[in-house]
């Protein structure tokens, strides 16, 4: 048995890797016939759906990690960090790169009898330009702190520009955002500082979907609780846009969610809603419209996304979808030119026959097919009739702000405190470690 020894490789610990692997485990643990291996480019899981808590200091990073070493692990199962960098479906072979800094990094090769892709997503540009270069992005907790540290930043230089009285110091301060213009000149310098003012405190956030108007509220709380307490004098000067490019906000959840969305976001008022605009462009002191140019601070993109990508070579063919460069799977996971190679999460294009529309990319589509993908290696060893991968929507989740939140389960649809409360719940649930959940339902 153990000369026939199966190898299983997880690539990715995201919701739909992790479940694969837990999945396997509880199938195989200690069977000397398998091997299991789990490869992730950092050590721990990142629960996605609260990161935009982590971005405005509701949560701390360390409340939606679950380190992947303390998972517990039979003798047949292991962990290895590493970026997967190139797959070799016909030689079954994967190249990794593994260590903790550039410097350090050593190659290495892993062969696979069964193959489980499961890379997630990365943050789609669209190709338009200065995205990249200049905004921030929310799909990791270091770009969820890099946008905590920057809204302090984005105050505290505006604090400087309030006290500086110096027109040469702050004609060079200002320099970036008024050298193409005039308006330094003959202007006085609180009218100059005003604008700067208002500029450093204009916070874009460009996508309107579930991260973005839950961004939204949690800044918005942030801006008018917190940070309105350390700089009272600067609070009437914030203003967030969420610009969208949609007819209306979070477009791909039933329509009850735009509106109580566009409800809750406006009272709040420090949050401006455009829809219907298209951002041409993106620098460092703004964005530009098909219609109009908004200066302001920083740009928060989160407008989209796509499969990570990953170099594959391959005789026989693979299918990807063109939007989101997802590789497209057979309705039992595989790729149907390598049967023993499945793909699952925001990695895979699944088709929904009973809706016609591929699944969307969300963690609770993500988790059903890790386990359904478990099941089928098992099937495969075992040569038995495979498992079709099938999930009905268990419901939508938005939170969007302290003690506020929007769900809806199985229909039924409710919104307020009594809405957070169980979106808290729920979430908490999902968190893989005891401590983990006690860290965040004190929070």
């Amino acid at each position: 048995m153990i000369n026939n020894k199966k190898k299983i490789v997880i690539l990715g610990a995201g919701f739909g890797g992790l479940y694969t692997y837990l999945g396997l485990r509880k199938l195989y643990a200690n069977n000397e016939g398998i091997e299991v291996v789990l490869v992730n480019i950092n050590d721990y899981f990142l629960f996605v759906p609260m990161l935009h808590e982590v971005a405005t200091g509701g949560l701390q990073s360390s409340s939606i990690v679950q380190s992947l070493r303390s998972i517990s692990r039979t003798s047949n199962f292991r962990f290895i960090q590493g970026k997967a960098v190139s797959v070799d479906m016909d030689k079954q072979v994967i190249d990794l790169e593994c260590g903790y800094d550039d410097k350090k990094k050593h190659e290495r090769q892993l062969s696979y009898d069964y193959l489980v892709m499961s890379l997630g997503s990365v943050t789609n540009f669209f190709d338009i330009p200065g995205v990249k270069e200049n905004a921030l992005t929310l799909r990791d907790v270091a770009g969820a702190q890099k946008i905590r540290d920057t809204l302090i930043k984005q105050f505290e230089l505006a604090s400087s520009v309030l006290g500086l009285r110096d027109s040469t110091v702050l004609n060079e301060f200002c320099l970036g955002s008024y050298q193409d213009s005039q308006s330094l000149q003959g202007a006085t310098l609180s009218l100059v500082d005003n604008k700067e003012i208002e500029r450093l405190l204009r916070f874009v956030i460009v996508g309107g979907g579930a991260t973005g108007v839950e961004l939204a509220g949690e800044m918005a709380d942030l801006c008018s609780h917190g940070l309105k307490k350390e700089f009272p004098n600067l609070y009437d000067k914030v203003q967030i846009i969420l610009i969208h490019s949609a007819d209306r906000l979070v477009d791909k959840a039933h329509q009850w969610f735009a509106r109580k969305v566009s409800d809750i976001l406006r009272n709040k008022m420090k949050v401006v809603v455009m829809l219907n605009e298209w951002v041409s462009g993106v620098t460092k002191y703004g964005v530009s419209l098909d219609s109009k140019e908004i200066e302001a601070g920083k740009v928060i993109w989160v407008a989209g996304v796509k499969a990570t990508p990953i170099k594959i070579k391959a005789d026989k063919e693979i299918e990807y979808e063109q939007r989101t460069e997802r590789i497209k799977v057979n309705n039992y996971l595989q790729i149907p030119t390598y049967g023993n190679v499945m793909v699952v999460g925001d990695q895979a294009w699944v088709h929904d026959k009973k809706i016609g529309q591929p699944y969307p990319m969300r963690a609770q589509f993500a988790v059903r097919e890790g386990y359904v993908a478990s099941r089928n290696i098992l099937h495969m060893i075992d040569k038995e009739p495979l498992e079709e991968f099938f999930w009905m929507d268990q419901g939508f989740i938005l939170s969007l702000g302290k003690g506020v939140a929007l769900i809806e389960i199985r229909g039924y649809r409710f919104s307020g405190l009594f809405a957070w409360w169980m979106y808290r719940t729920i979430y908490l649930f999902k968190l893989i470690a005891v401590k983990i959940k006690i860290r965040t339902i004190i929070k």
